[in-house]
């Protein structure tokens, strides 16, 4: 994956790998800019499907602006 980003001005590339049908890693490598300072960040993640069900957790509603 690669995007560019207009606001904050950033911009990286990344590959995904999916080790199962309910499990993947990332690998990121990002560039933004930082008090006018570029600034490099390399991101490193996972996941896994838990369940459908979430219990007493509700959804996230859409951030305030």
């Amino acid at each position: 994956v690669s995007f560019v980003c207009p606001q904050p001005p950033s911009s990286g590339e990344g590959q995904i790998t999916f080790t199962s049908n309910e499990a993947y890693t990332m690998k990121m490598v990002t560039t933004t800019t930082v008090k006018g300072k570029p600034e490099k960040m390399t991101l490193d993640g996972s996941a896994k499907w838990l369940s459908a069900d979430c219990g007493a957790v509700k959804p996230m509603g859409p951030p305030k602006k």
